[in-house]
């Protein structure tokens, strides 16, 4: 090889090494740049989570008490329902007792 070859092949390999150390240095900034916008959306979706088991928390209490008043008013209408069973009954009762 001659020292004009040799040269040049030195500078083939300085011109490569060159290019692959830009070409590291751009990966490591993209790679930094795609982390960013994942923990960006990591911590999104981590909120998002958070504000729809609140929402989940509140429609289940919502749910827990519209059933107890449900209940409890179901219960009041079939007590006052018995309750105008009875006095119908008694009014009944003493219809047929002055008949007789």
């Amino acid at each position: 090889m001659t020292p004009e070859e040799l040269n040049r092949t030195i500078e083939f390999i300085i011109q490569s090494q060159a290019r692959l150390v830009v070409a590291q240095d751009q990966y490591q900034e993209w790679t930094k740049g795609v982390l960013a916008q994942m923990a960006t959306a990591s911590q999104q979706v981590i909120e998002l989570i958070s504000l729809q088991s609140r929402r989940l928390d509140r429609q289940e209490t919502f749910q827990q008490e519209f059933l107890r008043d449900f209940r409890n008013e179901a219960q009041e209408s079939h007590q006052r329902h018995e309750e105008a069973l009875a006095r119908l009954d008694r009014i009944l009762g003493k219809l047929t007792d002055r008949k007789n």
